[in-house]
């Protein structure tokens, strides 16, 4: 296995300092080439570096926060109509649930359509009050619908 960057670099300079210390005693015509030599590999090390740093940082999702109001419902007799019917129909049936919904939301607020029939906006008491009343327009929204 390869040895990481990070090391390498370390052992270039730890050579470089060694050698730099010997100048004295090999003499400036053999020390100045082989520090010419090792700098260059740890210019090259560095590049890379810094390329794979770039590329990590790229590859990490930028995060998001994104305000979300989740609305359950108790659909009374859905079980017993989920077991009476095939589970295609089953789904075609939900799906047609969450569509009605989501377009008398669509409809009424010109936003907030439901992602999968699953997200509707409710109303949340610790909600700051604008928001609670964009929620409750959405309920009223699919309740009038």
């Amino acid at each position: 296995m390869a040895e990481p960057i990070q090391a390498q670099m370390e052992k270039l300079r730890l050579s470089i300092n060694g050698l730099e210390a010997q100048r004295g005693v090999l003499g400036d015509e053999i020390v100045t080439p082989a520090l010419a030599a090792l700098q260059l590999q740890l210019a090259a090390l560095t590049d890379q570096a810094a390329l794979e740093e770039q590329a990590a940082a790229q590859a990490i999702p930028a995060e998001e926060r994104r305000l979300v109001t989740i609305l359950f419902m108790d659909m009374v007799g859905s079980t017993s109509m989920a077991e009476k019917l095939d589970p295609e129909e089953w789904r075609q049936v939900m799906n047609k649930l969450h569509t009605s919904l989501g377009e008398a939301i669509t409809a009424r607020l010109q936003s907030a359509a439901p992602q999968g029939g699953s997200i509707i906006p409710s109303p949340k008491p610790s909600m700051p009050l604008e928001k609670r009343k964009t929620s409750r327009r959405s309920w009223r929204a699919v309740t009038r619908h």
